[in-house]
């Protein structure tokens, strides 16, 4: 499982695919079977996306 960061207000995010470091599949919020296509330019995501690390992923996950 990634989790990311998204956007301006770094909502949090699964991801489900990503390739070359770009992301183009996310749910949102997570476990509820919503997913998006995140805008994609250039082959760049034109949102920013904040990939977690597993002990960021720990704490967030910790604090529910």
């Amino acid at each position: 499982m990634t989790l990311a960061l998204y956007g301006k207000r770094k909502k949090l995010v699964k991801i489900h695919r990503i390739e070359n470091g770009v992301v183009y599949l996310t749910e949102e919020p997570l476990g509820s079977g919503m997913f998006y296509l995140p805008l994609v330019e250039n082959g760049k995501n034109v949102e920013e996306f904040e990939i977690l690390e597993q002990e960021q992923m720990s704490l967030l996950v910790g604090r529910r």
